[in-house]
């Protein structure tokens, strides 16, 4: 009895030593490679979302039960204008050609969720296909932000393959936001805009147009404006408050400059008429 207590342990502790051995050997696979044969063989079932500058690892395995398999990944796209560069290597050494192509390509595409390549079928969002060591580039501008894929196909048995991407997004100008009053307030015109950040000199100009002549009618220049939206306003001179109330109307034109230190020069102007 004793004895078989023991074997009991023994085949127990065994057990538990091959069941950890396992587990490492399946977390291991899992955080080195996509799925042998799915489950990510389209947009429902991918992987991910994966991120810019982390290079991912996969084997594609067309031998056997699963001739079409595919491996997707999502990622996500932040804003419109967002450009992704996609770099994508056949780490094959070598396989077992296709019988119908006699190669060992792996294909990389960008998608949507529908399985459609973006930009349509003849678009650049796609490899040329990439044979065993050799690395190819996919570049492209995003229109609207959202949930993207990337599959992978290849035409050999078995195949590996190695990809990142890096993300770069587009340079947004400041706006000023320039909003004036179609009037006069005691002989002001008021004015606000929007000021990207602090510290900024701002600089003011009112031009008239009288009988088919363009005049200065009023000038504004101020120092250290801070940032957020600032209430303005911007008194007529003499002729042009002369030609407004002669005529009981002006047109007027008025620009807006901002200056800020290590940032380029922001312009609006918005044509105006008092009364």
């Amino acid at each position: 009895m004793p004895s078989v207590a023991v074997s009991g342990r023994r085949a127990r502790a065994a057990l538990a030593v091959a069941l950890t051995a396992l587990v490492a050997l399946m977390l291991t696979t899992t955080r080195a490679r996509a799925d042998y044969q799915g489950p990510d063989e389209n947009a429902s079932e991918a992987n991910g979302p994966i991120t810019a500058g982390t290079p991912y690892s996969a084997t594609l395995n067309q031998n056997g039960t699963n001739p079409d398999d595919q491996d997707w990944y999502s990622y996500n796209v932040s804003v419109a204008g967002e450009k992704l560069h996609w770099t994508v290597t056949n780490t094959s050494s070598g396989c077992t050609p296709n019988p119908l192509s006699d190669y060992c390509h792996v294909y990389a595409t960008l998608e949507d969720a529908s399985g459609n390549q973006l930009g349509g079928s003849n678009s650049s969002a796609g490899t040329a296909g990439a044979l065993p060591g050799q690395t190819q580039t996919i570049n492209w501008t995003f229109t609207s932000p959202g949930k993207y894929y990337i599959a992978f196909v290849g035409d050999g048995d078995v195949l590996g393959y190695r990809f990142s991407f890096t993300s770069s997004t587009p340079t947004v100008t400041p706006s000023l936001n320039l909003k004036a009053h179609q009037g006069v307030q005691r002989r002001f015109v008021v004015f606000s805009l929007t000021v990207p950040a602090g510290g900024a000199r701002l600089g003011a100009l009112l031009h008239g147009q009288s009988n088919g002549t363009s005049f200065l009618a009023g000038t504004l220049g101020a120092r250290n404006v801070g940032g957020g939206t600032r209430h303005l306003a911007i008194r007529l001179d003499n002729r042009a408050w002369s030609a407004l109330t002669q005529h009981h109307r002006l047109s007027v034109t008025l620009n807006v400059t901002l200056t800020r230190s290590s940032a380029p020069r922001l312009e609006a102007s918005r044509k105006l008429l008092l009364r």
